[in-house]
């Protein structure tokens, strides 16, 4: 009786079961999550020659109104997306 629950007949569609699943899942998820991509991200760099106090940042934070806080070792700049005050 040990070997019949162990046997390949009992193995094989449980383990083909969970292969179509994670087939499908993957395929549902990477359809989901790549379709909310954007065509094309744009990234803007900033440097102390834009006002920034430190070329060294070690946090940034957004305040409720969508100002960005960057703490660098001289200080704390705010960022309101055009400049740093």
């Amino acid at each position: 009786m040990i070997q019949h629950i162990f046997s390949n007949n009992f193995i094989l569609p449980s383990f083909a079961m969970r292969s179509v699943l994670t087939f499908w899942s993957c395929l549902f998820l990477g359809a989901v999550t790549f379709g909310q991509i954007p065509e094309r991200l744009k990234f803007n760099f900033y440097s102390v020659k834009d006002g920034l106090q430190h070329p060294i940042i070690s946090s940034i934070s957004q305040d409720r109104q969508g100002f960005l806080w960057i703490t660098t070792s001289d200080g704390v700049c705010k960022f309101d997306g055009r400049s740093f005050k």
